[in-house]
């Protein structure tokens, strides 16, 4: 016999920082709320690792943090973390030679800043140039189309053109956490289970059973074997677009009755792809290897190279350390995606030894340790991030919109403009469907709260 289910105003499904912010603000509200993830930890695609014999450590997801996001920072100065401004040094690497990019967002804007969006309609990226010829450098045309395939993870020809208008790396007022960005995350999550949050990990679920201002949710502890089901008035869907797309499979979750509207939206909605990928050198290696102009140890690196190159196209160093980062995106990522980790992971030296004009044996011998975490084939994402799919502006706003009054839905996909695809769009899209749900539902007269 089936045990009884767990009862509580709203279940949260998803972990990641939107379904946190979620769970913590409705919490505040004194509603009675249970988060569920499917990973034995939170943090969804804030993923913070600190390998033995690393000096510092290692995204394996979310990095940076932009400014002018009120939330965001007010999250990391409650985590005490500590942030650091990346100083603007961008250099292109081409034939072995590298030189200095100077203006980086002035030259992708070139290009970003001829996008008109009453022409652009449902046109992709690559259409919209196609149809209206832009008269730009070569330079400043590589380093947009390297923009949107890295830094959007998107195909050209797939992207929307009317969501790039303007739109830049915006790399003057980036910011990253040398101490970890799980120090932030961390303090969301105090707050959530200090706001009275039951939180619980390794709980996948499996379907969500809803009718009007009733929800029953069924999931399966992966360790344990045990099935456990949950109740509630509403709940929060903050699961990734990847993870939503998804009709099979670990991670799947069956919608009964089935939302025929929101598969249509969700169908027409895009997942982008990344390979990341962090290596860390011998001191001895990382000077034989790097090239005189970046060998001048900084406080926060040598910044980024940009390249053309096949493979893993962009590295960056973001500390005095002896690491580099390596990004490939949009269709370089899925190239990379197809193969074995372990010829990627050669793949992504190649590319390295290559934009640094140095012998691929070079670069080999100087390796000390690799880490990558691979989104795409982890069930519980099914991809990097979300990005506006040509013909789809609107798809954000018709994913986010409530389920009479019983669903609602957050994560970066749900997000609106340009705070697409990032982590302070996931965290204000959990706080949109927070005031939603006390909206909907009404505070509770409970004493002793």
């Amino acid at each position: 016999m089936a045990p009884e289910p767990q009862c509580v105003d709203v279940i949260v499904i998803g972990g990641g920082i939107a379904g946190l912010a979620a769970a913590r603000d409705m919490a505040k509200r004194r509603l009675r709320v249970a988060l569920l993830e499917a990973r034995a930890r939170m943090g969804g695609r804030i993923h913070t690792q600190r390998p033995d014999g690393w000096p510092r450590p290692v995204e394996m997801g979310a990095e940076f943090i932009h400014v002018g996001n009120a939330d965001l920072w007010r999250l990391v100065r409650k985590a005490q973390a500590r942030a650091v401004k990346l100083p603007d040094d961008h250099w292109f690497s081409e034939r072995g030679g590298i030189q200095r990019i100077p203006d980086l967002d002035r030259k992708i804007g070139a290009v970003t800043g001829l996008i008109k969006p009453a022409k652009a309609g449902g046109l992709s990226f690559a259409a919209y140039f196609h149809r209206f010829p832009p008269a730009v450098r070569r330079d400043e045309w590589m380093l947009a189309r390297s923009f949107v395939e890295g830094f959007e993870a998107a195909p050209l020809g797939s992207i929307s053109a009317k969501s790039l208008a303007g739109e830049a790396m915006d790399e003057q007022h980036q910011f990253v956490v040398p101490g970890g960005y799980d120090q932030v995350l961390g303090r969301i999550v105090r707050d959530c289970t200090e706001g009275g949050v039951s939180l619980f990990s390794n709980m996948i679920v499996r379907t969500v059973a809803w009718r009007r201002g009733s929800v029953r949710v069924s999931a399966t502890n992966p360790v344990s074997g045990l099935r456990t089901g949950f109740s509630a008035r509403a709940a929060v869907i903050a699961l990734p677009l990847g993870v939503l797309k998804a009709r099979s499979g670990l991670g799947a979750v069956r919608f009964s009755p089935i939302l025929r509207r929101k598969r249509a939206v969700i169908a027409g909605m895009q997942m982008g792809h990344v390979v990341r990928i962090a290596v860390r050198f011998s001191e001895e290696g990382w000077r034989a290897m790097l090239p005189g102009r970046l060998k001048r140890r900084r406080p926060l690196g040598f910044g980024f190279i940009h390249s053309t190159v096949k493979g893993v196209p962009v590295w960056w160093s973001l500390s005095d350390q002896p690491i580099m980062v390596g990004w490939a995106g949009g269709p370089a990522a899925k190239a990379l995606l197809r193969v074995p980790a372990a010829t990627r992971r050669r793949r992504a030296l190649a590319s390295l030894a290559e934009i640094l004009g140095k012998p691929a044996a070079v670069v080999r011998a100087a390796v000390r340790d690799m880490q990558a975490w691979d989104w795409t084939n982890d069930p519980f994402s099914r991809g990097a991030y979300s990005f506006t799919a040509a013909g789809r502006d609107e798809a954000g706003a018709e994913l986010r919109r409530p389920v009479r009054g019983t669903l609602f839905f957050a994560g970066e996909a749900t997000a609106q403009g340009d705070e697409v695809g990032t982590t302070h769009g996931a965290l204000a899209s959990g706080r949109r469907a927070a005031r939603e749900v006390v909206r909907e539902i009404g505070w509770p007269r409970r004493g002793g709260r």
